[in-house]
């Protein structure tokens, strides 16, 4: 924040004096009758149990919508009920902001951004020392209701400010029908105070499709020129790029509009999908996109298969398939996008089974045992694992990739009489026994476990969960 006459500078618009003498100005203090309904009964032991040190048991901002000169302010106050050196504090009142009607920027005493986002007060005791600092409207807001990560405040409102600000110099500015959220009161009257012809845009319900595009308007013309426009029909397709950002959007992109015939606000949508995945596009393609959204999203207008688009098309490349006209546009493209993942998935477990196949070979084969029992074997493939997954019910599938790196083995324990069910799953690491499981990851009965003895005996493995072994 910064304070008025920083650098020395003894020169002040007209706009600063206000606010510096905004900052001297002596209001009338909060009257606590008026917000008494928030405070904490000071009998009610629940919330004022003895404390031991200082402590705030309750917090809030409030604000207060006032006329000052001629013009509307907002005063935010922050109020907390507390323990102080063993006695009950009912109520103390600092007044933290104060907004002016027609200024970029605010005055602001005692608060900070806390390291978590949260708007919070100084410590009280030193809140008589502070001076009213600046900041622009949009730094240090205190939104009604606002919720941050570690802490919730609570702000309320004493009054209504939507009757006084007909009695101000900005009676006639239209922020009602401009459908801006409460928060934005104060930065559109800065915007009206500079252009009085905000009260117009406000009125033909432009407002989604000017903010954060001020610096594209022709504030020197009038009506539709006054967005830089000729006809109407322009303005019907700067609204349908409302959410990507109005009529910036609409100058920066308006030849491809036109070009690809984006008429719709979801073909706008799909438009910008492709262009952030920098994919090569065309009306056709669009079109498409467009059509397979309307048949099978729900949500649609802002929901879209672009994005999987753009990975079947990828999937086509991956599996060397020829882009045909009907491989691009495919009648069912749910059915094609999904027939290809699964492809792909079949391609992944390929290449996934030849690694642990030549690890089986050149390692692993030699450890088969079994007696009159038992079988034991190398896991031989990724349809092995989830085969074992699948009937036993764990998740040795989810050890395939380390499986194919080396990183550890998986070894199928069968019964001698039954080898093609799966019957239990051992891991064998830096060639000791992790873990056995069968069905919903039991034990190993003692049969199977004195087989498992056997075993490790023959090859010399440890182990690091059998103590008996």
């Amino acid at each position: 924040m910064t304070s008025f006459m920083d650098g020395g500078d003894t020169t002040m618009t007209s706009m600063e004096k206000f606010l510096d003498d905004l900052s001297k100005a002596h209001l009338d203090a909060l009257d606590i009758e008026q917000f008494e309904c928030y405070l904490y009964d000071m009998n009610d032991k629940s919330v004022w149990k003895n404390r031991k040190k200082d402590s705030i048991v309750n917090e809030f901002y409030i604000s207060k919508f006032e006329i000052w000169n001629e013009r509307l302010i907002e005063r935010v106050f922050y109020v907390n009920q507390k323990w102080e050196q063993k006695i009950k504090q009912y109520c103390n009142i600092y007044e933290v902001q104060r907004y002016l009607a027609g200024s970029r920027y605010k005055i602001n005493k005692g608060i900070y951004v806390a390291s978590y986002g949260g708007i919070r007060m100084i410590y009280w005791k030193s809140y008589n020392n502070c001076e009213w600092e600046r900041s622009t409207n949009e730094r240090f807001m205190i939104s009604y209701g606002q919720r941050y990560s570690s802490q919730y405040i609570s702000h309320y409102r004493l009054n209504d400010y939507e009757h006084l600000l007909k009695q101000t110099k900005h009676k006639y500015c239209g922020f009602k029908e401009s459908g801006l959220e409460d928060e934005r009161l104060f930065w559109f009257l800065y915007q009206y105070e500079k252009h009085p012809q905000m009260e117009i845009i406000a009125k033909m319900g432009l407002m989604d499709v000017v903010q954060g595009s001020m610096n594209c308007l022709r504030w020197s013309q009038k009506g539709y020129k006054l967005l830089g426009i000729d006809d109407k029909s322009e303005l019907e397709i700067i609204n349908l790029c409302s959410r990507q950002g109005g009529l910036k959007y609409y100058r920066k992109h308006k030849d491809n509009i036109r070009k690809y015939g984006l008429d719709s606000k979801h073909k706008i949508f799909i438009y910008d999908i492709l262009l952030q995945r920098n994919y090569p596009m065309s009306k056709k393609l669009i079109e498409y996109i467009d059509k397979v959204d309307r048949s099978n999203t729900y949500g649609y207008e802002y929901s879209s298969y672009s994005s999987d688009y753009i990975d079947y098309i990828g999937f086509c490349n991956i599996l060397g398939i020829p882009l045909t006209s009907a491989v691009r546009y495919p009648e069912n493209f749910k059915k094609a996008h999904d027939d290809m993942q699964d492809k792909i998935k079949i391609n992944e477990s390929k290449i996934v089974t030849d690694k642990i196949q030549e690890q089986v070979i050149k390692t692993l084969f030699k450890y088969r045992y079994a007696d009159n029992e038992y079988v034991i074997t190398p896991a031989n493939s990724v349809q092995d694992l989830i085969e074992e997954s699948k009937q036993l019910h764990h998740c040795v599938r989810t050890y395939t990739n380390k499986y194919a790196r080396g990183e550890t083995t998986i070894f199928l324990i069968r019964k001698r009489d039954d080898v093609l069910h799966p019957f239990y799953t051992l891991e064998l690491k830096d060639k000791k026994i992790n873990q056995v499981r069968g069905l919903h990851n039991c034990d190993p009965i003692d049969a199977v476990s004195r087989f498992i003895k056997k075993w490790a005996k023959k090859y010399r493995f440890g182990t690091t969960i059998y103590q008996n072994y």
